[in-house]
């Protein structure tokens, strides 16, 4: 009778199992734009059906299998300390940013009224034992199969783009002359030729050099300067191909990418930019994000005389030279010894970018240091010390000036003076030692992912959708959480409604 039942019971499961496979395999194959980037060379034997894997989005997530006992136990256990601390800290008025907070992992929090709950749980999670993942396979045997193919074939690489424009197929020799191409370039970078260990070892002691002296003004504050030093290593490179920059003159080339995730500078540069971010969000021309920018044009009135322009810092990561970087922020930030030790430890990482490309190890020369969290700030607040030069100099011609990082957005007004936007960007280049591009939009301009217009007595924008864009949604058979692929369709709808100010732009 028991086996009966059992078998049937099987059964019954196995069932279940095909039919929701097969209504999974129905939505996938409902979806009509499986799309990718196909960048290998002629010739290159690219999967059959690729694009039915691929065109599911990056970020799209394999039914997982089953996960062992240990994984279990593991949750529960941080589980319970999260919960006591919350509550031994609930109506306590400490205050913490949780960008530079260091947990103190000897510190353990104190029981709370959950025991009883808790020791029933660790009972039942005693005699526990995880069974055979029995939910249905969200890729179908097609899609599994290039999945296993695209794992084995070394000679082929997936790749994010630029800009976000979807995912990329290329050959791994075509990837690795693309980044051996860009750092050929041997005025901003240098081929190492050290052991990594006395390197990581000499960089670590530099970074416990900034952190002793940091300690003596910010205390416990800095902790995130050496928390787990001794386990962090180089940066390493990657790139993402600029397939929004290709023309038939002009060939793919990278966006250079140089991650400081759990690198050596890591704690270092996030306490930095932690502690200095206040200088640059005090700049008039600092905008946090495109928000930001429509709350404020909502206050403008548009007149006929206005012109938008928009600009674009040619490389300005790469071209800011590190004396006057470094000399401008001494000579426009606060005199005090606290803020003039920052700017040393700021100099310290732009001058010590090591990082890894396959077995070889590189120095960036020049230029701000990529990939560190203090990059950003060190960039925009060099460009606006060069602003608080030029721009009183071209007041009375700006009703907005706006810059995010390397993008510039303004709204001009020429007063009789039809190449007064030209000269400000001329003496702008002239105080930066920077290149500039810009575009002249005598209505409509785009400015990171708006569209922003005159109409009539009011400026309105819109989204801007960029012709590249593959619009590779997470599908509903992904294995996120159910809240998590709500809340994506929920951020992006609140974000379309407050992009468009027409409704009927935002219905589109």
């Amino acid at each position: 009778m028991y086996n009966n039942n059992s078998s049937s019971l099987e059964l019954q499961q196995k069932t279940t199992n095909a039919l929701l496979e097969q209504s999974i395999t129905d939505i996938d194959a409902s979806i009509e734009n499986l799309q990718f980037h196909d960048l290998t060379e002629p010739g290159t034997v690219v999967p059959n059906a690729v694009q039915s894997l691929l065109g599911l989005n990056m970020k799209f997530c394999p039914t997982p299998t089953a996960n062992k006992k240990e994984v279990y136990t593991i949750a529960f256990e941080k589980l319970k300390r999260s919960l006591r601390t919350k509550l031994q800290f609930l109506d306590s008025n400490s205050s913490y940013d949780k960008k530079i907070y260091v947990p103190n992992r000897d510190w353990e929090p104190e029981p709370c009224v959950f025991e009883e709950t808790f020791e029933d749980i660790d009972s039942k999670l005693f005699w526990f034992q995880p069974k055979v993942n029995r939910r249905p396979q969200n890729l179908n045997p097609e899609q599994r199969r290039l999945m296993k193919e695209l794992k084995s074939r070394k000679d082929l690489r997936v790749v994010q783009t630029d800009k976000n424009l979807g995912p990329a197929l290329m050959t791994t020799e075509g990837y690795k002359s693309l980044v051996l191409k860009h750092l050929s370039d041997k005025s901003t970078y240098e081929r190492v030729d050290l052991p990594i260990e006395p390197l990581k070892e000499e960089l670590r002691q530099k970074v416990s050099e900034c952190y002793e002296r940091l300690y003596k003004s910010a205390g416990k504050r800095c902790r995130i300067v050496s928390d787990q030093l001794e386990s962090k290593r180089l940066n390493y490179f990657h790139g993402l191909p600029k397939i929004h920059k290709v023309t038939p003159t002009k060939p793919l080339t990278l966006r250079p990418i140089i991650s400081n995730s759990n690198g050596i500078f890591d704690g270092l540069s996030k306490f930095l930019d932690f502690e200095l971010q206040k200088y640059l969000r005090s700049e008039p021309s600092y905008i946090k994000d495109s928000d930001q920018l429509i709350d404020l044009l909502k206050t403008i009135p548009a007149e006929p005389d206005h012109a938008i322009y928009t600009f674009d810092v040619v490389s300005m990561y790469s071209n800011i030279h590190t004396k006057d970087g470094i000399k401008s922020l001494k000579f426009h930030l606060p005199p005090d010894d606290y803020t003039s030790l920052l700017i040393e430890c700021v100099e310290t990482v732009m001058t010590n970018n090591y990082f890894t490309f396959g077995n070889s190890v590189w120095k960036q020369l020049k230029g701000t240091a990529m990939g560190t969290s203090v990059a950003v700030f060190y960039a925009s607040m060099y460009l606006a010390v060069c602003e608080r030069i030029v721009v009183p100099e071209f007041q009375q011609h700006m009703v907005c000036f706006k810059r995010f990082i390397d993008d510039g957005f303004l709204i001009w007004k020429h007063l009789g003076d039809p190449t007064s936007f030209q000269r400000f960007l001329t003496r702008l280049s002239e105080v930066s030692k920077l290149e500039f591009t810009s575009e002249h939009c005598p209505s409509k301009a785009a400015f990171l992912d708006l569209w922003i217009e005159r109409s009539g007595n009011k400026y309105i924008t819109r989204t801007h959708e960029k012709d590249l864009n593959l619009y590779l949604y997470i599908p509903a058979s992904s294995a996120h959480p159910t809240g998590v692929l709500k809340g994506l369709i929920i951020g992006r709808v609140l974000k379309y409604k407050k992009q468009n100010t027409l409704h009927a732009d935002y219905i589109e």
